[in-house]
């Protein structure tokens, strides 16, 4: 039986093909770590392992935010001809620093806005779900539902999360089918420089913010990855005790210094990847049964031990 892996980018300028060197680091180091627990054992493809696949939403906020940069592009007013030639460059090098800045703001705070808009939100449930249609459909539609890991990044989490809870929530308001909950188990959330903390003021504050989503495996986990140096990465487990029940553990990881940490965290030698394919590991050694049930059990004990805890 196949795992199912679902990447979901996060807030920028990102590109259509942005998982291509994501998503075969994730195969090299999967397949390592099934090789050191398995041996001879394990399985020689990744086609046998899981089915992996990425949701790309920025298009959906492209053309809107180049509208409006477009319209900030005609500010400061362009530079007229004549008077000293050192305010002519001062005044030249203050207009490319504003529209750099106003493409960045666009770029970025666009996209947290952008998605506050209830069709956007819409939008970008329907991208999640037709791709999660695709990989029960690489699945061979098995006749159980599949095992499926979240890896979401930045506004990223906030999505996933939110898209997991409508589609747990017989009161939502995005109609059609219930993909994920019709053919899938959610059994890890693998949350990376999440602000999930920062969109609980939304609803009035860490106080109010008492309904979170959860794994539904006994064996599944929540693991929430941030950077101390990472602005936008927070923890979840503080928040409250509906939080610190759900969340397994909060890691803390050094993806980088100020400024680029936010970005850094799937580089090849990252932390990251080995705190996701080792847990991916030990669920398909699990769900198809290669090692006795107590060696199984003992290698979550040992992830659980291992896979770090910030106190």
């Amino acid at each position: 039986m196949k795992l199912t892996l679902v990447l979901v980018h996060g807030i920028g300028n990102t590109r259509k093909n942005w998982s291509d060197k994501i998503i075969p680091a994730i195969e090299r180091r999967l397949k390592s770590k099934l090789k050191k627990l398995l041996g001879t054992q394990a399985p020689t493809t990744m086609d046998e392992v899981a089915v992996i696949s990425y949701v790309y939403w920025e298009g959906i906020f492209k053309e809107r935010e180049a509208e409006l940069n477009k319209k900030l592009d005609g500010f400061p007013k362009p530079i007229k001809a004549g008077g000293p030639w050192w305010n002519r460059l001062l005044r030249y090098i203050w207009k490319l620093f504003k529209g750099f800045q106003n493409k960045v703001i666009t770029d970025y705070i666009g996209d947290i806005v952008g998605y506050l808009h209830p069709p956007a939100q819409k939008a970008v449930y329907a991208k999640i779900s037709d791709i999660l249609k695709g990989c029960y459909s690489r699945l061979g539609k098995p006749n159980e539902k599949s095992s499926l890991t979240f890896v979401a990044h930045s506004l990223g989490t906030v999505m996933t999360s939110d898209y997991i809870y409508e589609q747990n929530n017989p009161q939502s308001r995005v109609s059609g089918p219930k993909v994920m909950k019709d053919h899938f188990i959610l059994n890890n959330l693998f949350t990376v420089g999440s602000p999930i903390s920062l969109f609980s003021l939304r609803f009035g504050g860490p106080e109010m913010f008492t309904s979170p989503i959860s794994v539904e495996c006994p064996s599944g986990r929540w693991v929430n990855i941030f950077d101390e140096d990472d602005p936008v990465g927070m923890p979840l487990k503080v928040l409250n005790e509906a939080y610190d029940e759900v969340v397994h553990k909060d890691v803390l990881v050094n993806s980088g210094v100020y400024g680029i940490s936010h970005t850094n965290y799937f580089k090849r030698t990252s932390k990251v990847l080995d705190i996701i394919c080792q847990k991916l590991a030990i669920d398909w050694i699990a769900l198809n049964q290669k090692l006795p049930q107590a060696d199984i059990e003992k290698l979550y004990a040992e992830y659980d031990r291992n896979v770090g805890i910030l106190k």
